[in-house]
């Protein structure tokens, strides 16, 4: 039936395909009663659905002239609308109290808002919105139930941080989360390993191009947490890193934590000067294909950066 279909085909269990049925049917499931005696359950509930209302609220926006210098930004790189709906992208308008007075009307508290992140109260008590004026990427959990978001600016603004992300909070733990894993699992169980990239444009557009079974660590190092939502799925990663120097350290690291964590551990080293997703935008996925093809093993890999480093020029 219907829901066991999507528990095989989206990899969830009972409870959880049944959630994401009601949501796609506009279903409001009544909660059984549970002890709650600190109240945490009923306000991670509130702050998950006032990140799902959060959400519609960015998609809808970005349909409006607030949302033009999103769609704009999201054109140039090359998302169409198909893409665009997947992912969740989306718009925050410019005013201060947009989004606040919008969940307000929607019947959330001030409290839901700032559980969920997406208000900040000033020490003068003057709430505003956390995310103004930005391109929206809505981040989900293995479920598919929007936690957070990462925030792009759409200025170039001198001081003005390119990301603003969501805070720790009672339902987002950036170390836990990977990046487009609720629409890889499956291709990534299909083809038994799982691309890792570092940031959201960089899994979008490998989507886009057909590489399903990309995840991104996304605003945080990859952690063991991170691949152990990873190993349920398969037992080899590729690395697929920025080619700058940072990039190149952060392979290290994945290399690192992912032996540790029993992966079969693989890089992809990209053109220099280059990212997943520079390199798709500039028609290289006939180059993408061939280099996931030829992704070396990690042995291979480090011992061709440390050769590079001047680090084999004598034996200690």
């Amino acid at each position: 039936n219907v829901i066991t279909f999507v528990e095989e085909y989206m990899h969830m269990g009972f409870v959880d395909a049944v959630r994401y049925l009601a949501s796609r049917a506009g279903i409001d499931i009544p909660e059984e009663r549970r002890d709650d005696p600190t109240g945490e359950l009923a306000r991670k509930d509130a702050a998950l659905r006032a990140l799902r209302e959060a959400a519609d609220f960015y998609r809808s926006v970005l349909a409006t002239s607030d949302g033009a210098p999103a769609r704009a930004f999201y054109t140039k790189r090359g998302f169409g609308d198909a893409i665009a709906e997947a992912f969740k992208l989306g718009a925050a308008p410019a005013a201060w109290d947009a989004t606040m007075q919008h969940l307000l009307s929607r019947g959330f508290a001030i409290e839901h808002l700032v559980d969920a992140g997406l208000v900040i109260t000033r020490e003068d008590g003057k709430t505003y919105d956390r995310f103004r004026g930005r391109a929206m990427f809505a981040i989900s959990d293995e479920a598919g139930r929007v936690v957070g978001f990462s925030a792009r600016t759409l200025t170039d603004e001198p001081g003005v941080p390119k990301y603003v992300n969501s805070p720790q909070s009672i339902v987002f733990d950036k170390s836990r989360v990977l990046y487009g894993l609720d629409r890889a699992k499956r291709s990534i169980t299909e083809h038994g390993a799982a691309l890792l990239v570092e940031g959201q444009a960089d899994v979008i557009s490998m989507h886009q191009a057909g590489f399903t079974n990309t995840v991104a660590s996304s605003g945080t190092s990859l952690t063991r947490e991170q691949l152990r939502l990873v190993k349920r799925y398969a037992e080899v990663i590729v690395l697929v890193f920025d080619s700058d120097e940072a990039g190149q350290k952060a392979m290290t690291r994945g290399i690192e934590i992912g032996l540790a964590s029993g992966f079969d551990v693989r890089c992809v080293v990209l053109p220099p000067g280059t990212d997943p997703d520079s390199l798709l935008q500039g028609g290289g996925l006939d180059e993408m294909r061939t280099l996931l093809d030829g992704a070396v093993s990690w042995l291979t890999f480090q011992t061709e950066r440390f050769r590079g480093m001047g680090l084999l020029d004598d034996p200690v």
